[in-house]
């Protein structure tokens, strides 16, 4: 049953992105081919059997465009997080999953930004610029900034092009802890098994409450790290309470 979940997520993830490319040659706005994504993920949620619980400071999202930080156990975080961030919200992935035949091609044109792990001062120039347009064109962006899934506890080193992009654009940044997923997907299995998985959202770091910090991409990661990792310890003794939410449907539109 596990192995039937992963093979039927990988036909949807092909299925659907036949239509994204042809949505997305043309969709200007980006509203039909965020759909798509939304819809993408609504379904991986479903046949993975991810239970998803929010947490944390839901009512203290900022409107419009944020850079969502979250920590990285599975290939499943991604649908997982489109519970939680609108559906236009863009990824910053790595440049491997752009060469995956169809689907690197339709990510592409989704929008999605490529970055070269371990690459050249000139690609993750490229890789700041296209993040920056994304969020002049009023989309938030979704960055795992330890580059890779980590499935031990705890966080690896942060790379610093997210808060270089941060202090550039000067948009806030929301920290989330992504606690479960491991579980469900764990790295170099191709079995995914159904579970929970809680997702607890900290309080923003805005520029007017964080100068300093969004003056210097050193410091803004060191503070960032930190309240992620306040965030993995909240979640990690988390029991059901009156402050959880379920994730609903509703909760990824824009």
């Amino acid at each position: 049953m596990n192995l039937i979940r992963s093979l039927t997520c990988g036909l949807l993830t092909l299925l659907l992105a036949f239509p994204a490319i042809a949505v997305a040659a043309f969709d200007r706005g980006g509203r039909r081919s965020s759909a798509i994504v939304g819809t993408w993920a609504r379904w991986l949620r479903s046949v993975a059997g991810a239970e998803v619980h929010h947490r944390g400071a839901l009512d203290e999202l900022p409107e419009g465009p944020v850079l969502f930080l979250a920590s990285h156990e599975s290939n499943l975080d991604i649908p997982i997080l489109f519970s939680l961030v609108p559906d236009t919200t863009r990824f910053l992935a790595k440049r491997e999953l752009f060469r995956i035949p169809v689907f690197g091609l339709a990510i592409g044109l989704l929008g999605f930004v490529p970055v070269e792990r371990g690459g050249r001062r000139q690609a993750a120039t490229r890789a700041l610029s296209q993040a920056s347009e994304h969020q002049r064109r009023g989309r938030s962006l979704l960055v795992f900034p330890e580059g890779t899934r980590n499935p031990e506890p705890g966080l690896l080193p942060f790379k610093k092009g997210a808060f270089r992009l941060a202090c550039e654009t000067r948009q806030p940044v929301v920290p989330v802890a992504c606690l479960g997923g491991g579980r469900l997907l764990p790295p170099g299995q191709a079995g995914m098994r159904p579970g929970r998985v809680d997702l607890v959202v900290g309080q923003p770091l805005r520029p007017e409450d964080e100068p300093e910090a969004f003056s210097d991409p050193t410091r803004l990661l060191r503070l960032a790290r930190e309240r992620m990792l306040e965030l993995m310890d909240t979640t990690e003794a988390a029991t059901p309470s009156q402050d959880e939410t379920p994730a609903t449907e509703t909760s990824a539109t824009a």
